[in-house]
């Protein structure tokens, strides 16, 4: 609990132009750290894994296999736990990422003034109790899609509002106001 504690804590509390396991080096900043030390967690990075890494066929296709497990419980239970408000916000969220293993879900922007390439989420939260209820991960091959029944529903709508529509699916006839930028409103 205390491995999965550390990147939430660093995800809530960024720390611009830093990995999260250069927090080690500043214990007096990073008190949270005298938890786990430095070669446990790097340890436990390297070992973590959610899915079989065995099936090919599996690994070219679907560019979230590794996380595809955990994923898929994540997306079950968020928000389930929670009593939703009527107010809602949909936004994109982006992680900072080096790495040639998530090359399937790196996106490039050059805005970025503290690094160009990132994972891409997006999430729909309450605006009242601040919890998210729905994320889905942008991947090159489309692959996080929880309507592949209703794709030839999505056919003929542009990208964007394919995605717009997919997020708020769930709030349709709950006379919830959801709360976006104008990227996704045009």
């Amino acid at each position: 609990m205390m491995y999965f504690g550390i990147p939430m804590f660093a995800m809530l509390y960024p720390v611009t132009g830093h990995c999260v396991h250069e927090a080690w080096d500043s214990p007096y900043q990073n008190a949270w750290m005298k938890f786990m030390s430095k070669g446990r967690y790097l340890q436990i990075c390297s070992m973590l894994h959610f899915n079989d890494n065995s099936d090919d066929q599996k690994l070219e296709t679907d560019s979230l296999h590794k996380i595809q497990p955990l994923l898929t419980i994540l997306k079950r239970i968020l928000g389930q736990y929670t009593i939703l408000g009527s107010e809602h916000s949909f936004d994109e969220a982006t992680m900072a990422c080096k790495s040639s293993y998530g090359r399937h879900l790196i996106v490039y922007n050059g805005a970025k003034p503290t690094g160009k390439f990132h994972f891409k989420m997006y999430m729909m939260c309450c605006a009242t109790s601040n919890p998210m209820h729905k994320i889905k991960f942008h991947t090159k091959d489309n692959f996080d899609k929880e309507l592949i029944d209703e794709k030839e529903e999505y056919e003929e709508v542009p990208k964007i509002d394919a995605l717009t529509l997919e997020m708020c699916r769930p709030l349709f006839t709950t006379g919830s106001v959801i709360n976006m930028d104008n990227y996704y409103m045009s």
